[in-house]
Formats: structure tokens, C-alpha cells, sequence
């Protein structure tokens, strides 16, 4: 089970040195804003105990993304396999309930060098070429229907693997690049 922790709760436990913050977001995301405190590990690069930073026994660690998804997978796959004696916590709404709770954050919501996320790439593509395939296909090529069904399997098959040759490329482009 997934425990979480409200943005309210999260902040006090930051500005007491109790609990550390990772950002699984994006670079990009990460850089146009972000919580204070927190450190970035995005989560398509991998989160495992071998990459988080050593945690004293006591310290809690929260996980945070945009909205909470991202937060809640980081969390799932740290589940019981972090620290011996750290306990796992997604952030509430993610960056997006803290934002809505006042809590201050590094840069603003209108700052987005990097645009969208790598994620909202990946689904801007696959939906504008199954678009344009399913067009294709009503003005009479039957490609249009296999290439939209292929593309259509290669997203269920990315999200059910973890992993997406697309996203793989788009990470490559510049925009995308951390200078991390």
C-alpha cells in the first residue's frame, strides 16, 4: 500500500530536516519549477535504492511528480526496497497540490522553457499519427487502419513494458536534455 502525505504535512517535515524530496518529473518540468527542497530523479531514467541518495534511518522520503501518477509508480517500485527503515511517501496532488496548498516554489507556473512534458510528447505523437492514419484509411487505404492498429499496440506495449522507443527518441531532441 501507498502511503501519502498531504502538501501541508510534506512541508513541515522538509523545513524540520525529517524527510527528503524527489522530484520524478521530467528535467525539463524540473527546471521551469520546482518544490525547494526537492532533488531530481526522474522516474524514465530510473528509481531504484541504488540511485537514491543514502537516507538516515528515520528520515522519511517523499515522492513527488505533477499530479500524484508518476509519484504513485516511483512509490511502487521503492516499496519495501529503499531503506531499511525509511518509509515511502507520494506527494499528495504532486507539484500541482502544493501549488494549490500556497506553498512556494522555485519558478512559476507560467515558466515553461522546456514546454511539454516527455510524456505529452510521446502522446502528441502517437495521437497525431493515429489521427492522420484513420484519415488516411476513411479516404480509402487500407495502411491507414494496420499502421493506426500497430501504433495504437505500441503504446499498450510501451505502458505495460515500461518501455517506449518513441520517448527513448524524443528524450535525444534538444529541448528535452537535462544539463544535469
Amino acid at each position: 500500500m501507498i502511503k501519502t502525505v498531504t502538501p501541508m504535512q510534506a512541508s513541515e517535515w522538509l523545513n524540520n530536516g525529517s524527510a527528503l524530496l524527489i522530484d520524478v518529473r521530467e528535467p525539463n518540468e524540473f527546471h521551469a519549477r520546482h518544490i525547494a527542497q526537492a532533488l531530481s530523479l526522474p522516474l524514465s531514467h530510473g528509481v531504484s535504492s541504488s540511485t537514491l541518495p543514502s537516507l538516515p534511518i528515520g528520515k522519511k522520503l517523499i515522492i513527488q511528480c505533477r499530479h500524484g501518477s508518476r509519484g504513485a509508480r516511483a512509490c511502487a517500485l521503492l516499496d519495501g526496497k529503499a531503506v531499511k527503515g525509511v518509509d515511502v511517501y507520494n506527494l499528495e496532488g504532486g507539484i500541482t497540490g502544493w501549488m494549490d496548498a500556497g506553498l512556494p516554489i522555485v519558478g512559476s507556473e507560467t515558466s515553461r522553457p522546456g514546454g511539454l512534458s516527455l510524456s505529452q510528447q510521446v502522446q502528441m505523437v502517437f495521437g497525431g499519427l493515429i489521427a492522420l492514419m484513420l484519415l488516411l484509411a476513411l479516404s480509402g487505404s487500407g495502411a491507414g487502419v494496420y499502421v493506426a492498429l500497430f501504433l495504437a499496440l505500441a503504446m499498450v506495449m510501451g505502458s505495460y513494458t515500461g518501455f517506449c522507443p518513441v520517448s527513448s527518441f524524443l528524450r535525444t531532441l534538444p529541448w528535452n536534455r537535462s544539463s544535469n
